[in-house]
C-alpha cells in the first residue's frame, strides 16, 4: 500500500524494512510479538470478553468517525 500512495507521487518505492522503521519514528505506536497460535487455548477463550472487546473497537470508531478503507492490520512475516 506504501508503494502505491508512493507511486501516485513519483516517489521512490519503500525498502524491506520501511514498517519497522516508520513504527521507531512513532512515540505512539507499539508493537508486539506474535507467537503461533494455540487451538487449545482458543477454546478456553470467553466469548464474552471477546464481545466487549469489539463493542470497545466499534464505540471507538463510532466516536472518532473512522472510516473502515482507514482500517488497517500489518502483519510480519514469521521469519
Amino acid at each position: 500500500m506504501a508503494n502505491r500512495l508512493l507511486a501516485d507521487r513519483d516517489a521512490s518505492p519503500v525498502g524491506k524494512r520501511w514498517a519497522i522503521n516508520f513504527v521507531k519514528r512513532q512515540p505512539d505506536l507499539k508493537t508486539r510479538f506474535q507467537r503461533r497460535y494455540d487451538y487449545q487455548r482458543a477454546r478456553c477463550e470467553d466469548p464474552t470478553v471477546l464481545r466487549d472487546w469489539f463493542r470497545l473497537v466499534q464505540n471507538t470508531i463510532a466516536k472518532y468517525g473512522i472510516r473502515s478503507n482507514d482500517i488497517w492490520n500489518f502483519e510480519r512475516p514469521a521469519l
